[in-house]
């Protein structure tokens, strides 16, 4: 619709939303842009440990290289299989536990309170945990990976 059809508040009022929305995006690349800034001078200086954090520039330089060698994309493949696997696996145990819980009326009462405490644990912070108890092998991604869905399965059944 041309703007003449608009009144005039409704096109202040388009105007301001648009200049709004503006200023947002801006506001949300300047973080963006700002922090990885930040994050190159702090590494480079030596604020903090450039072994540990890296700089993005290299890690960028690395992300292409391997890219371009054909690793990256090896890994990347390695990495969305053992994430489907361990999904479905959650899915399926997920479900059949869900099944057994609705069932078993005593099951469900006995198991409620274990359910609710994992379920409150935060997924992410056993990702540190299972690579100390797995290693950095396929079983601690699909470990990850069922952690995060069988309880997700379970409270959405």
């Amino acid at each position: 619709m041309p703007n003449a059809e608009y009144s005039p508040e409704h096109q202040n009022y388009l105007r301001r939303r648009r200049l709004h929305v503006l200023l947002v995006r801006g506001a949300q690349l300047f973080l963006v842009v700002g922090f990885f800034a930040l994050w190159e001078v702090a590494a480079s200086r030596g604020w903090i440990n450039a072994f540990i954090f890296s700089q993005p520039t290299r890690i960028w330089a690395a992300a292409l290289r391997l890219a371009r060698e054909g690793e990256l994309w090896r890994h990347l493949g390695w990495t969305v299989w053992e994430t489907v696997l361990g999904f479905s696996i959650g899915t399926v145990a997920g479900i059949l536990i869900a099944i057994l819980l609705w069932w078993s009326t005593f099951i469900s009462k006995v198991m409620d309170p274990y359910i609710v405490v994992l379920n409150s644990v935060p997924k992410v912070a056993l990702g540190p945990i299972f690579v100390v108890w797995l290693g950095t092998t396929i079983t601690a991604v699909v470990a990850m990976a069922i952690s995060v869905s069988i309880i997700v399965t379970i409270m959405m059944m």
